[in-house]
């Protein structure tokens, strides 16, 4: 039985604009994903980019220190 308030709208979209809309929305799902994934392999290079330039900082220091 459907709600008698006037504030109910039953919308009827044509089949190809649910297909659309469906297909949009599994592209924005697929883009969110993507864009974490990026995010955290971003992170893990910017960690591993830290660890070599303290590493060549410490080569340069002992070869200056020769």
């Amino acid at each position: 039985m459907m709600p008698t308030s006037p504030c109910y709208h039953e919308v009827v979209m044509p089949e190809h604009l649910l297909e659309r809309l469906e297909y949009l929305e599994s592209r924005v799902a697929f883009q969110d994903d993507t864009i974490e994934q990026l995010s955290l392999e971003l992170a893990t290079q910017q960690k591993q980019q830290e660890k070599l330039r303290l590493q060549l900082d410490a080569v340069i220091a002992k070869f200056l220190s020769l």
